[in-house]
């Protein structure tokens, strides 16, 4: 006898569903480490631009270091939105993870008790068979047979 489970093709989706959240939040997790490399390089662009000494006298130089600055910041808090978008989506696909690796679990554990039960009845008919040989020899051995009965 073959053991199969009724509900393997559903596991099967369910592991599948599982790796690929797997794959989403490597690289989720990816594009969080480049975007605070990012932020962290427009970082540094201000310090050195506020750091370093302005030596220009004219007004359109220092208006251009000013805005170079803005933009600068801007571009830091457009970047810090961005990166609060990707950890919410991280958080999301962890959340479907979690889900998605309890269902996965339920599944193996009603698997493991399908089994459990299967490998039971496997026992059970083979006891019975050793049961009943274990009759017919009884009789055979004390000259006694079914039909006499």
């Amino acid at each position: 006898m073959n053991y199969k489970f009724r509900l393997e093709k559903l596991l099967d989706l369910k592991i599948k569903a599982e790796d690929s959240l797997k794959v989403q939040m490597s690289e989720c997790l990816n594009k969080i480490k480049a975007k605070k490399e990012q932020i962290q390089i427009i970082k540094d662009k201000i310090t050195f631009s506020k750091n370093n000494t302005f030596n220009s006298c004219y007004s359109y130089d220092l208006k251009n270091y000013i805005s170079y600055i803005n933009l600068l910041e801007s571009k830091l808090i457009e970047e810090q939105n961005k990166l609060n978008i990707l950890e919410q989506e991280l958080e999301n696909i962890k959340e479907q993870l979690m889900n998605a690796t309890k269902e996965r679990k339920v599944l193996e554990n009603l698997k493991e008790k399908s089994y459990d039960e299967f490998l039971f009845e496997i026992r059970k008919s083979e006891n019975k068979v050793i049961d009943e040989m274990a009759i017919i020899n009884y009789f055979k051995k004390n000259g006694e047979l079914y039909e006499d009965r």
